[in-house]
C-alpha cells in the first residue's frame, strides 16, 4: 500500500526497489534504491508530528551547521501523508561506539553536538509562539501523568500511585522556581538519532517530537548515552542559557520519566517484557520517594 502511494505521487519510482525498515516507534519506513527514506506515520499523532517537521525543517536547514532531513518528496493528502528524503550517510552514535573512540575525538563530537543544540535553541521565538503558543513543558508532564495513571495504573499499588503523584507534583514545583528561556527543542535527541561518519557528526534525524519547551530536555538522552563526564563537555560547548535548576531537571525528572514512555508504548503494542522491565526501572525512582 505505501509503495503504491509513493508511485502514484511520484511515478519515477515505479521501477525502484523498496526495502521495509522496521526501525522506529511512530513511522513505517520504506527505503527506495538504498538511498531514499520514505516515512509513513502509524497514527494521527505521528501524522501531526510529520506535518510539524514539514513546517520547521526547511526553516532550520540554513540555521544548522549539520545535516538534517531535506524533504524532497511529500504528500499531505488526507489518509496518505508521507515524506521522502535522501538518506544521510553514517551510523548511529551508539554508546558502545562512542566509548570506543579516542578522548580527543569524543571531545570534538561533544563540540559539534554543543554547537548543534546552540543553533537549534536559537530558533526565532516569534515563529515558535505563532505555531505552538506558550511553553508546554508543564502541560506535557501533566498529560503524561494522566496517561500513565489511566492506562497503566493497574500495574502499580495504591502506595506507588501516591508516589507517582508526588513525583509529578515535585516537577511542577521545580518548574515554577526555574528561570529558563523556552526554545525549540528536538525532543528526542538520543544516540539513535545522531549519525556519525569519518570522525564527525554527519547528521541528526527524527525531529517529530519537536516542541517549544525547556532546552534542558534535549540534554537528557545525551547524559544517558555519553555519561556525565561528556555531558559536561557538551554543556561547556553550548552557548544557550542555562539556569540554576538546569541539571536538576535533567537528573531528577527528565531521566527518571523515560521508562514511563516505554511502559505506555509496551502496553500499546502488547509487549509484556517491555512493560515489565520498564515498570521495574520506574520503580527505582518511586522507591526513592518518601
Amino acid at each position: 500500500m505505501n509503495k503504491e502511494l509513493i508511485i502514484s505521487k511520484y511515478p519515477e519510482f515505479s521501477e525502484s526497489i523498496f526495502v521495509v525498515n522496521n526501525y522506529g516507534w511512530t513511522n513505517d519506513v520504506l527505503i527506495a534504491d538504498e538511498h531514499i527514506i520514505f516515512r509513513f506515520p502509524k497514527n494521527s499523532e505521528s501524522a501531526e508530528n510529520l506535518k510539524k517537521e514539514m513546517f520547521f525543517l526547511p526553516k532550520l536547514k540554513n540555521l544548522l551547521s549539520i545535516n538534517i532531513p531535506d524533504f524532497k518528496y511529500f504528500s499531505e493528502d488526507s489518509g496518505s501523508i508521507f515524506c521522502g528524503y535522501e538518506m544521510i550517510k553514517g551510523i548511529f552514535l551508539e554508546k558502545d561506539i562512542f566509548e570506543s573512540l579516542p578522548h580527543d575525538e569524543k571531545i570534538s563530537l561533544c563540540n559539534e553536538i554543543g554547537i548543534f543544540l546552540s543553533e537549534l535553541h536559537s530558533f526565532p521565538e516569534n515563529i515558535l509562539k505563532n505555531y505552538f503558543g506558550e511553553d508546554s513543558s508543564e502541560l506535557q508532564f501533566l498529560k503524561l501523568k494522566n496517561e500513565l495513571i489511566k492506562k497503566a495504573g493497574f500495574l502499580f499499588s495504591e502506595k506507588e500511585i501516591k508516589k507517582i503523584h508526588i513525583f509529578f507534583d515535585s516537577f511542577i514545583n521545580l518548574m515554577k522556581k526555574s528561570n529558563y528561556k523556552s526554545s525549540l527543542i528536538h525532543g528526542d535527541l538520543s544516540s539513535d538519532h545522531i549519525l556519525y561518519k569519518n570522525k564527525r557528526l554527519s547528521g541528526v534525524i527524527d525531529f517529530g517530537d519537536m516542541n517549544y519547551s525547556d532546552p534542558a530536555y534535549d540534554f537528557t538522552g545525551l547524559f544517558l548515552c555519553f555519561g556525565e563526564k561528556y555531558f559536561k563537555y557538551i554543556l561547556n560547548f553550548y552557548s544557550g542559557i542555562t539556569d540554576d535548576n538546569f541539571n536538576e531537571r535533567i537528573k531528577k525528572f527528565y531521566i527518571p520519566k523515560i521508562p514511563i514512555h516505554s511502559i505506555l508504548y509496551g502496553l500499546e503494542i502488547n509487549d509484556t517484557d517491555l512493560v515489565k522491565n520498564s515498570c521495574k526501572n520506574f520503580r527505582i525512582t518511586l522507591e526513592n520517594i518518601i
